[in-house]
């Protein structure tokens, strides 16, 4: 019956301020050849070993015949496992990002990329408008220099229909976020957590930000030779609304109204509904018009706790 036993006092380990690495040596019995060897060693030796601070991964093996052994089914293993720095070629330093660190405790290696855009939204009225000049028919044309006009309609072609509005620029700020996550966490069950949190905002303030301004919008994995996991994070961020409030206009028995809707956060989605109705001019016509009937606010999105994402260095608070 084939088995394998650990020689006595054949371990050895070796570490330094930038990498470790250790040894074993094996006995195998009753093997038919050096490949069954091979593939009976690898499932009985384990995956990785703690040295010091640092987790040796990636074993290599070398398994050589004793010749001494009449039966020729006698072999002696050695296995060596490395920190992932010397695993991937390395040399333990020499300018190796990975390597003062065991994989599950990455370096405060995450880095930040930030691009400025902007979005088009359309606003009804104007805030802080100010009248330069007005026509009267017969009149000629009136000039005024002075005149602010706070929440005026914008493009209203006709008093009895509602301001059309005008499209304007909102900033938003897109963020890349960089970073290292080891092999032993980012598993497949961390990645669908992850997965789970796509289109949630900030519960806390993150990175400065204000809570519920920041948008994780989307993720890619790569994994490294070391078997660990380059990740890229991407956000978007909008600023607080609450001070800016979006006005819509209405018709009532007193004439064309308005009424002002403030976001609560800056992703929440405002919902204005109209119905068509007729209205008699002051030249004695009917004329359709829509007019605002209904104004709802939705949280499309939850929040989640951009902690449990992995990037290490990043301030949360």
């Amino acid at each position: 019956m084939a088995y394998i036993e650990e020689k006595q006092d054949s371990r050895t380990m070796n570490w330094n301020a930038k990498s470790a690495s250790t040894s074993r040596t094996y006995h195998m019995f009753d093997y038919a050849d050096t490949q069954d060897a091979i593939l009976a060693l690898g499932a009985y030796v384990p995956t990785d070993i703690p040295v010091a601070t640092y987790l040796c991964v990636q074993p290599e093996y070398e398994v050589t015949p004793v010749f001494s052994d009449p039966d020729k089914t006698l072999y002696e293993g050695k296995v060596t496992w490395k920190t992932p720095d010397i695993s991937a070629g390395g040399g333990g330093g020499g300018g190796s990002t990975n390597t003062a660190k065991d994989p599950q405790e990455p370096e405060d290696n995450t880095s930040l990329t930030i691009s400025f855009n902007t979005m088009s939204e359309v606003r009804q009225f104007g805030i802080n408008a100010r009248r330069v000049y007005k026509f009267d028919m017969g009149k000629g044309l009136h000039i005024w220099n002075t005149e602010d006009l706070d929440a005026y309609a914008i493009n209203q072609q006709s008093p009895m229909l509602p301001p059309e509005g005008i499209e304007y620029n909102v900033p938003i700020v897109s963020i890349t976020a960089k970073t290292v996550i080891s092999y032993s966490v980012a598993t497949p069950e961390w990645q669908k957590d992850r997965f789970n949190q796509l289109w949630h905002s900030n519960d806390a303030k993150w990175n400065g930000l204000a809570i519920n301004t920041t948008m994780f919008t989307g993720m890619e994995l790569s994994q490294r030779s070391d078997n660990n996991w380059d990740v890229t994070y991407n956000f978007e961020y909008r600023t607080p609304t609450s001070e800016t409030p979006e006005a819509f206009s209405y018709y009532d028995k007193d004439g064309l109204k308005s009424i002002e809707i403030r976001r609560a956060n800056p992703w929440m989605i405002i919902d204005a509904r109209y119905e068509e109705v007729k209205q008699t001019s002051s030249d004695g016509y009917d004329k359709t018009v829509r007019n605002l009937t209904e104004v709802t606010v939705h949280n499309i999105y939850e929040q989640t706790d951009f902690d449990e994402l992995g990037m290490v260095g990043i301030p949360t608070s």
